[in-house]
């Protein structure tokens, strides 16, 4: 897939008992992400498929602990959900040609972890 990528997010972050943090993140992308897939077979003609990814984004806690002053290491985890639009088409040699064409459109719903580290400046 080739395209462009931007977004924003928001949370908030409770620190507690001194070196502990307890957060909420979520986050949101829209994209031009697109890629195509060429089809050919010399018996029944040629075709692609294509998929778009016009956003995606993320609900997720965080846990995390401040082991030195201005450091976090932390674990995440939560909700990821991608909207994904499909196009298949096929083309028929003729006489007579023909084309197809077929669109779905999906949200699909899944989960996300991941742990990391920052840094005050």
């Amino acid at each position: 897939m080739n395209g462009w990528l931007g977004g924003g997010q928001i949370g908030y972050n409770f620190q507690f008992d001194r070196n502990w943090l307890l957060g909420f993140e979520a986050d949101i992308q829209g994209t031009g992400q697109k890629g195509t897939v060429p089809v050919t077979t010399f018996a029944v003609g040629s075709g692609s498929l294509t998929q778009e990814l016009p956003w995606f984004g993320t609900v997720r806690a965080r846990l995390g602990v401040a082991p030195f002053e201005r450091s976090v290491l932390y674990a995440t985890g939560g909700l990821a959900f991608a909207r994904i639009k499909s196009t298949a088409m096929a083309t028929t040699p003729g006489p007579p040609a023909a084309t197809a064409v077929g669109t779905a459109n999906d949200t699909s719903v899944g989960w996300t972890i991941g742990v990391g580290t920052e840094w005050w400046l």
